[in-house]
């Protein structure tokens, strides 16, 4: 198949889209920084998804030239592109969204050093790269890097990524992965006080238990709820919900403080029958004024709580 240039893309000869199931056929972001595209589908009589071909996106400076010079270059490692396409194949309904820091100046716990120069110009390739566990690559990609940012202040290069495996999803939300490693081919060591790679290319990110760097992960989630403001009939309408289920509340209290004190005064006139005492009624004493006399007291109202 050859290459085909139109007035967005160019595009690369890989495959004919004659060899693939045409309702499977979707297009998927490689490198949205550098504007590269993958066309992918399901070739005939198989289940899992591969690439058709490649779009550069003029508008990112792509040229014919350009776009051969790096197809020639990721040739004998398109595995770390293919392999993006399995996890289309495990994409849930909401994949995780994760952010942290992936890379920062000085050395590593192997005995590199990144220079800021060199992971600045990192960022853009990183981008797009895919997502594995411990550094296994092809069928087990879980996921995509969709966004890396360098920052010059902490010189240190962050990522965000999205998770589309189910199992490695909750493992991250257990905390039982917490960190991530970069790996990444170059071009050359320089040897300056410790081992300093150039030209750093085929990037991937992999979640992994112990990081080369200090590396971590936070989990994005979705902090306000888009929601139209309440109208004021129906604040008023709220508060008084409210205002009526504490005046329940106080009713039902009201209620059983008075139980609690006739219970109270039953128990009283019990202990002193069983004392040989009189009980007045409280029936007895209303309209008695204080100091209470006695000669006012009925006497059927006495004597009935004498039995």
């Amino acid at each position: 198949m050859p290459w085909e240039e139109t007035g967005e893309f160019i595009r690369s000869g890989h495959r004919e889209p004659e060899e693939f199931e045409p309702s499977s056929l979707r297009t998927i972001w490689i490198s949205e920084e550098e504007g590269i595209k993958a066309v992918i589908g399901k070739p005939k009589g198989k289940t899992t998804t591969e690439v058709l071909s490649y779009l550069f996106m003029k508008e990112k400076t792509w040229t014919l030239e350009k776009a051969k010079a790096w197809f020639r270059e990721h040739e004998n490692r398109l595995e770390h592109l293919i392999c993006l396409t399995p996890i289309l194949e495990k994409i849930v309904e909401k994949p995780l969204r994760i952010r942290g820091v992936a890379l920062t100046a000085g050395m590593s716990r192997n005995l590199n050093v990144y220079t800021p120069e060199e992971l600045q110009n990192f960022a853009s390739r990183l981008a797009g790269s895919p997502v594995y566990l411990e550094h296994v690559s092809a069928i087990d990609a879980v996921g995509k890097v969709t966004s890396v940012t360098w920052d010059s202040d902490s010189k240190t290069l962050f990522y965000e990524a999205e998770i589309y495996d189910e199992e490695t999803q909750e493992k991250i939300r257990k905390g039982l992965i917490q960190h991530v490693s970069v790996a990444a081919d170059y071009e050359r060591i320089d040897n300056v006080d410790g081992n300093v790679p150039r030209g750093l290319h085929n990037a991937e990110l992999s979640l992994v238990a112990v990081p080369g760097v200090d590396t971590n992960i936070q989990v994005l989630e979705k902090l306000k709820v888009d929601a139209p403001e309440p109208s004021v009939g129906e604040l008023i309408s709220s508060v008084e919900d409210i205002v009526n289920q504490i005046n329940a509340t106080l009713e039902s209290l009201a209620s059983r403080v008075q139980a609690l004190e006739e219970q109270n005064r039953v128990e009283e006139a019990k202990k002193k029958r069983q004392a040989g005492q009189a009980v007045i009624a409280p029936e007895a004493l209303e309209g008695v004024k204080e100091p209470l006399d006695l000669s006012k007291v009925r006497l059927r109202d006495v004597m009935k709580h004498l039995a």
